[in-house]
């Protein structure tokens, strides 16, 4: 998953989160549906409260991060790419061809747009392998009958969106085939480990369970059954670091993957 999705699977366990959505629950976003399968989500206000969380907007944490509307801000999403979005057949690249125009509404995969109190437009295009998110600051096409020109302003975080912008260009041209996942690759199995930890030990969405349980899902049940008495000090340790790791990760570590260098 991209770091965006992880960050949103830490966020969502957080309970403290969880009950500030609930108490928010009855002043989300409209949702309009548009032609093509994609989402429209009118913010009334702002919401400060999400803001803090880290978000533009409160985003069901009984959902995933392939199911959930989830907008970060992109003052901390170093990856969040400003974009010009115009009316279709409008676009300045008149010496390009229909091909290099991107399209929003072709792109063949969710999206889901949030158009906020001071009228821009955010765009969150995701899958199990990418997440892309796009900001307009001017007032939009309505719906995503637009085209897409890419803005980059500044030198912060510009491999991060050049990274996005790659990622954008090879959704365009992929016309609804697989997207290979661009940046660095990373090693996710101690993050992995540590929200599963968490997820046993805390009782997440199932029965909660012990520390036996925690060192079985890290080392496999042979290795833990072996280990467990002769030397249940260290796989003990283990499984106790991968609990605290989840713990801190859920509480608010979740935000330095907003900001690193890779996707």
């Amino acid at each position: 998953m991209p770091n965006a999705a992880w960050a949103w699977e830490g966020l969502r366990r957080n309970p403290a989160y969880r009950a500030d959505y609930r108490a928010h629950a009855h002043a989300m976003p409209a949702t309009i549906p548009l032609y093509g399968g994609a989402r429209l989500l009118r913010a009334p206000r702002r919401y400060l409260s999400a803001e803090e969380w880290g978000l533009l907007t409160y985003a069901d944490p009984y959902l995933t991060a392939d199911e959930a509307n989830v907008f970060w801000r992109p003052d901390l999403l170093a990856g969040a790419l400003r974009v010009k979005l115009t009316p279709l057949g409008t676009s300045s690249d008149v010496d390009d061809g229909p091909s290099d125009t991107i399209v929003l509404s072709a792109l063949k995969t969710r999206r889901v747009l949030l158009e906020t109190v001071d009228g821009a437009r955010h765009i969150l295009l995701n899958g199990r392998r990418f997440w892309i998110q796009l900001y307009s600051i001017k007032r939009a096409p309505v719906g995503d009958q637009a085209e897409v020109d890419i803005r980059f302003d500044g030198a912060d975080h510009m491999q991060r969106r050049l990274d996005t912008a790659a990622q954008l260009l090879a959704l365009h041209r992929s016309a609804g085939g697989k997207l290979s996942l661009i940046g660095r690759r990373r090693n996710t199995r101690p993050l992995s480990n540590a929200l599963n930890a968490y997820d046993i030990w805390h009782g997440f969405d199932r029965p909660k369970g012990s520390l036996e349980d925690v060192a079985e899902m890290i080392v496999g049940k042979a290795r833990m059954v072996a280990d467990w008495g002769a030397n249940d000090r260290a796989l003990k340790a283990q499984a106790k670091r991968a609990i605290a790791k989840g713990e801190a990760f859920v509480a608010g570590d979740y935000r330095h993957l907003l900001a690193q260098k890779v996707l």
